[in-house]
């Protein structure tokens, strides 16, 4: 009886490893996907060389002044917002905030973990 009750142990354990690994796995495939497009994007973007960087500079920039935008908003605010809003990697979004972040013009409300959100950083009133 007692090896019966570890065998259904050990396979509800397995299930719920195998859940939960699923669920990662589909999130990395649409990191990759969306990492995809933006490749895809970029190759017909170097068509013409000579203005690829700045064209790259401007969907950047414009970017980079949405999010400010909607910060300012809505509040504080997922990296996961700003990446399916785009439809973008979040790698890429975590670049444009950590940017933002080096420049002192947002902050984490939280400085760990996949519930961190961004908002525009506080200034303190006395300086």
């Amino acid at each position: 009886m007692n090896e019966w009750w570890f065998v259904v142990g050990v396979l509800f354990g397995s299930g719920l490893a195998w859940f939960f690994l699923q669920k990662e796995i589909r999130w990395l495939r649409y990191e990759i996907e969306l990492q995809a497009k933006e490749i895809d994007a970029e190759e017909q973007l170097a068509s013409g060389f000579q203005d690829f960087n700045q064209q790259l500079q401007q969907i950047k920039a414009t970017r980079k002044l949405s999010i400010i935008d909607m910060l300012e908003s809505s509040g504080p605010l997922p990296s996961s917002h700003f990446a399916d809003h785009f439809e973008i990697s979040n790698r890429t979004i975590l670049r444009y905030l950590n940017e933002f972040e080096d420049e002192n013009k947002v902050e984490r409300t939280n400085k760990t973990g996949r519930n961190t959100k961004w908002q525009i950083k506080q200034t303190d009133s006395k300086e």
